[in-house]
């Protein structure tokens, strides 16, 4: 089974976020992935339009689709103007958990209202009995804040709070998840947690620049990205992938270059 996940689109009719985001879709299309992940901020600015442009951009995907608000997002506008969102069963927060394919797909909304960072502990109880549910290695865990530090000074300050008291509900849990994925940081990153690994997805909009250190002046990368999860084989391999728009179905991106 494959999955790909994609973040922050952040569209606005004043950027142009919603070509990027079709560079990314058609670079998917020749995949066509089992499972689609959107891992929040869909929109700036409250844009109830741009909701349903991004439904339209994503139709080529046949797959199934899960949709987590990032704190860019509205949850009462999205709920409104994405109907056919069927997987929020909880009245306010948009969790989802829903199996395909022998993997169980978990969404935490950890957005906090008028903020940007987030917030786990309050979640942790409903999470901990969701991946009780589950059968055992078959959850992936996704988030929109990330949940380990980024080492991006500006971008860790909205941090998804309460990693801690995750990571030892983790370590305590019967059955923790096989991966964690967020998106947030604009940035593409791996790392661990309770022995897990977890990723940060690459943005669709432009990304931030890689300022370990606050004082480095450098560039941010101008292609948007998106990862790519392979259960093929009986294992999880993970990829981050930046797509150029101009180039998503040329037949030169399908060449393998050898090392």
């Amino acid at each position: 089974m494959l999955v790909a996940q994609i973040s922050d689109v952040h569209a606005n009719p004043n950027n142009d976020n919603l070509q990027r985001l079709n560079a990314v879709i058609a670079w998917l299309e020749v995949i066509q992935p089992d499972v689609l992940i959107v891992s929040g901020d869909l929109v700036d600015d409250r844009w109830a339009d741009g909701y349903g442009l991004i439904m339209d951009a994503l139709a080529p995907l046949s797959g199934r689709r899960f949709v987590l608000p990032g704190n860019a997002d509205d949850r009462h506008l999205m709920r409104e103007c994405l109907p056919k969102e069927d997987y929020w069963h909880h009245p306010y927060e948009m969790h989802f958990a829903e199996s395909v394919g022998g993997v169980t797909f978990v969404g935490v909304d950890t957005c906090l209202d008028g903020k940007t960072e987030g917030s786990i502990p309050e979640h942790l109880s409903w999470l901990e009995q969701t991946l009780d549910r589950c059968e055992p290695r078959t959850a992936f865990l996704f988030t929109h804040q990330h949940l380990f530090p980024s080492g991006i000074e500006p971008a860790d300050k909205f941090i998804c709070q309460g990693a801690d008291q995750f990571e030892s509900m983790l370590k305590s849990c019967s059955n923790p998840p096989i991966a964690i994925s967020s998106g947030h940081v604009h940035r593409s990153m791996s790392s661990m947690i309770a022995g897990a690994p977890a990723y940060i997805c690459g943005s669709v909009c432009f990304a931030n620049p890689l300022l370990l250190d606050v004082s480095w002046q450098l560039p941010s990368e101008q292609l948007p990205a998106l990862m790519l999860h392979d259960f093929r084989g009986g294992r999880l391999v993970s990829s981050h992938v930046s797509v150029d728009g101009l180039n998503a179905l040329s037949s030169q991106s399908r060449h393998l270059v050898s090392a």
